[in-house]
């Protein structure tokens, strides 16, 4: 009888980790698709918004292309919130950090910084909303801690081995430090 009970929980267990397990395993494709989904969505973005680039650079003032590109954008948010596991996670933060930069870059040029930039001509130029969620992707975020707040300088300004290959590094540490003493001075 005893047997027979043992047999009936480990047949349960043994149920029991077979659906976790594939329940874990459809989480972690579905999480993977969205990643992919993730970096399409906002590769898709940035190439609307450079699209038709001039030799200037910056982007062309295009009110369809700017608001297809924040479109992308607000569909990258709501794909982002569906990934769950920690590894998806780290990746699809990472991803989104490759992308900032780049957009970040395309906004980067004092003509896109004017207001005539944005409304141009009898069309109404580019729709307000659509800017503001370009520019707000494209800035660091606040609550994100830089990970390169956590680089002890010192450990390389004590290496003897970085000196003479990477002197000017240390020549701009030295008058950098300098700036920043008496900027807080001021």
């Amino acid at each position: 009888m005893w047997v027979s009970i043992c047999s009936v929980i480990v047949a349960v267990l043994a149920f029991g980790f077979s659906v976790f397990s594939f329940r874990e395993s459809r989480r972690i494709d579905f999480d993977k698709a969205m990643l992919n989904s993730c970096d399409d969505l906002l590769c898709r973005s940035y190439e609307l918004l450079v699209k038709g680039r001039q030799g200037n650079g910056f982007p062309v003032s295009d009110r369809v292309q700017w608001l297809t590109s924040a479109r992308y954008i607000m569909r990258y948010y709501d794909a982002k919130k569906r990934i769950k596991t920690k590894p998806y996670r780290v990746l699809v933060d990472n991803t989104e950090e490759v992308w900032r930069h780049e957009f970040y870059k395309a906004l980067d040029f004092p003509e896109v910084m004017r207001s005539e930039y944005f409304y141009h001509d009898e069309s109404g130029g580019i729709y307000p909303t659509s800017a503001m969620i370009i520019a707000e992707f494209s800035t660091w975020k606040e609550d994100v801690r830089d990970p390169v707040d956590d680089y002890d300088d010192e450990r390389f300004l004590n290496n003897k081995k970085y000196k003479a290959r990477f002197s000017a590094i240390f020549s701009h540490a030295a008058r950098y430090s300098q700036y920043r003493e008496m900027m807080a001075d001021e």
